[in-house]
């Protein structure tokens, strides 16, 4: 299994804010395309490439509040994720959701029972980051989201992507993105900084904030 990407959701002003600290940086790959997720719902994607890690930040909605995130496994080939799927259906202890679209590039799933919002999920369309320029990725979730996923997803998560998630209950009871930290060869000069979305930058390691 490998790691496919971080979606981050926000709120309209946020998502200007991002679009306008990440473009035209060098070094920085960025895109906007649209995407149809598994219920045929059509969202638009600004795409950022740091380090061959791949964010998406996508609009907000009545399901995903403002900087609600979801991280992304994959596999390296359709076998692979044939027997994965197969493994988790015959492992009775888990709940699994499968969904598929004809006008989604590739296959998804949802682990886990229907009432709980857990930051994860399951794709394969061929595509995956560089997981080794990940550092970490901090962020809180609700109670029962966190306990499925310290008693259930950690035992089909892979160590190595397991190993570079930190997640916490929030007191608040919501999900929400607190920081991402990448490794660079290459110092990145960012001319301004927003007080919701910082950039902290070291020798070898660069890291977005969210306040």
């Amino acid at each position: 299994m490998k790691f496919y990407s971080l979606s981050i959701f926000l709120d309209s002003k946020y998502l200007e804010q991002c679009k306008k600290l990440f473009s035209n940086q060098q070094d920085i790959e960025t895109g906007e395309f649209e995407i149809t997720d598994y219920k045929n719902d059509k969202s638009a994607v600004f795409e950022v490439i740091i380090s061959q890690f791949c964010i998406l930040f996508l609009p907000s909605n009545d399901y995903h509040k403002n900087m609600d995130f979801e991280i992304g496994i994959t596999s390296d080939t359709i076998d692979d994720w044939n027997n994965f799927i197969e493994n988790i259906v015959n492992d009775r202890r888990i709940e699994i959701e499968t969904n598929y679209s004809e006008n989604m590039n590739g296959l998804y799933a949802i682990i886990g029972p229907r009432d709980i919002h857990n930051p994860f999920f399951f794709i394969y369309d061929g595509k995956y980051s560089e997981i080794n320029n990940l550092v970490k990725i901090t962020g809180e979730i609700d109670e029962k989201a966190y306990l499925f996923y310290k008693n259930d997803l950690s035992k089909i998560i892979p160590k190595n992507i397991y190993n570079k998630i930190g997640l916490k209950i929030s007191k608040y009871n919501e999900s929400k993105i607190k920081s991402i930290e990448l490794k660079t060869s290459k110092k990145i000069n960012f001319m301004d900084e927003h007080s919701t979305i910082r950039i902290k930058q070291f020798m070898d390691k660069f890291e977005i904030v969210f306040e």
